[in-house]
């Protein structure tokens, strides 16, 4: 008898980030965003203000997709809460750039994922 290969497949989290908008010292960020090797599970979101991650000029907050989005379980067909709607405090003013990233299911195969950039003025 011969050995048996294992293929892990391993998924890429997915998501939309929907909207950013600017408050007095403050975003908002909201989408939804799961990993499909995980889907029941609410995974973590990474938003960076003032540049992409690893950026030394960024400021890096976490929140959790964890708000429930009927229309994303129905669509793909899983369960659980995916979205997000988080008010995040911060020290940067003016014209910012804001990045969220979906953030890969812990124990799985797969990348972090850059949902997208938008750009914001914080007052």
């Amino acid at each position: 008898m011969g050995k048996k290969t294992v293929t892990i497949i391993a998924n890429d989290p997915q998501g939309s980030y929907d909207a950013a908008i600017g408050g007095k010292r403050t975003v908002r960020v909201h989408g939804w965003a799961f990993d499909k090797d995980s889907p029941s599970l609410s995974i973590s979101v990474h938003v960076y203000i003032g540049g992409p991650a690893g950026s030394a000029n960024a400021e890096g907050h976490a929140i959790i997709a964890n708000i429930s989005r009927p229309d994303v379980n129905t669509i793909y067909k899983i369960s659980g809460n995916h979205g997000f709607d988080s008010t995040i405090t911060t020290s940067k003013t003016g014209v910012q750039d804001v990045y969220v990233y979906a953030i890969n299911a812990p124990g799985t195969g797969g990348n972090n994922v850059l949902l997208g950039k938008k750009t914001v003025t914080i007052s």
